[in-house]
């Protein structure tokens, strides 16, 4: 016999593109602009068509903010953009913006992915109704920092060093969003799921994790400088 498909798709905040100083919702269009952001906006979609052709039996589209984990080397994010230099004794050159952004630890984001999933299970298993299938949902702390906010909270790891501030490249300033907060009520509603980290404790954890695993690191990505727009 078929096993029963659960799928949860992993989106992105950025699918909604610019939409003002205000807590973005589930129901608000997907407008973005860059080549990720768009991306991410049209498997969203394609994710929910798969859900409302019946091709998935249960289906949802999860939207993080920006999620922090030790281990990622990933050098676009802007948290290792600032920790690395600082990690060579180097101050960070970064591109002086006033973008707000909000961030959450990755076991909140997964332990909300896992709280879908058992919705979607019970749905199968018929001890639940089919609310969460085929839709969206956001998933954040609800704690916005600006660039300059998450400098500072880098900064007081590495006392003595100050960051460097450049113009941001026009491309920066045409395809980047200046301010993205998301609204969780509606995960919250719908399976009582709730964030549990702070942004400065979690800004501790990965400076903690670079610094001790600092010496395992390969060379060329301690040695690597962050060049171009991010």
């Amino acid at each position: 016999a078929e096993r029963p498909i659960r799928f949860i798709f992993c989106a992105t905040d950025k699918a909604y593109g610019s939409a003002g100083q205000q807590d973005y919702t589930e129901d608000m269009p997907l407008n973005a602009l860059a080549v990720y952001d768009a991306s991410k906006a049209a498997a969203d979609i394609i994710a929910r068509t798969y859900a409302a052709c019946d091709y998935v039996p249960a289906l949802a589209v999860v939207r993080p903010c920006n999620i922090l984990a030790p281990a990622d080397l990933n050098l676009g994010r802007v948290l290792n953009r600032i920790i690395l230099p600082c990690m060579r004794g180097e101050r960070p050159v970064l591109y002086s913006t006033n973008n707000m952004r909000e961030y959450i630890w990755v076991a909140d984001a997964v332990d909300a992915i896992k709280t879908l999933d058992e919705r979607l299970k019970d749905m199968l298993d018929g001890r639940d109704n089919d609310s969460v299938h085929g839709q969206a949902y956001n998933i954040s702390s609800g704690q916005g920092r600006s660039l300059k906010e998450c400098v500072r909270a880098v900064m007081v790891h590495f006392p003595g060093l100050e960051p460097i501030w450049i113009s941001a490249p026009l491309i920066a300033q045409t395809v980047e969003i200046p301010y993205q907060a998301l609204s969780t009520n509606k995960i919250k509603a719908a399976t009582g799921w709730y964030p549990l980290s702070n942004f400065e404790a979690s800004v501790s954890r990965l400076v903690e994790w670079w610094r001790r695993n600092w010496d395992m690191l390969p060379e060329t990505l301690k040695n690597a400088k962050m060049e171009g727009w991010h």
